[in-house]
């Protein structure tokens, strides 16, 4: 599964962060950095960063997991965009943005500057930015 196909409206009610995971490959272990568990649509999908070398990072291919979330909160609808250009330097990038109704950022996921020497993993959740977590009152 690649993130490009997340594109579109979905319902979002799980985000979580996993630091300093040990993976079995086929070849040995493999030390991994910060992962990442997002519930889309009633599944849990678990990102994976690849450290590679310490100064370079990237973000595998989401996959399937059965792994419990433990922040969890009501289903939000949001608005799932993929990005394939770097925000920074216009390098090409491959990040899963996801959208509040509203238009407001609350996660992104992926892999900033591909084609450069130090592409980087990125992982940006800001919960404030969910309507659930937006004060419902209104200042006198």
């Amino acid at each position: 599964m690649e993130l490009k196909e997340f594109k579109g409206r979905h319902l979002l009610s799980g985000v979580d962060y996993i630091q300093h995971q040990k993976r079995e490959t086929e070849e040995d272990w493999e030390d991994y950095g910060n992962d990442c568990l997002v519930c889309i649509d009633g599944v849990n999908y678990l990102m994976i960063e690849d450290l590679n070398d310490g100064y370079r990072s990237n973000m595998l291919d989401p996959e399937v997991t059965m792994r419990e979330i433990k922040n969890t909160f009501k289903e939000q609808e949001v608005f799932i965009k993929h990005r394939d250009y770097g925000s920074y330097s216009g390098d090409a990038a491959d990040v899963m943005e996801i959208y509040s109704m509203q238009g407001d950022l609350i996660l992104e996921v992926g892999t900033e500057n591909i084609g450069d020497y130090y592409p980087g993993a990125i992982f940006g959740y800001h919960p404030e930015k969910m309507e659930i977590n937006k004060p419902n009152w209104k200042a006198s």
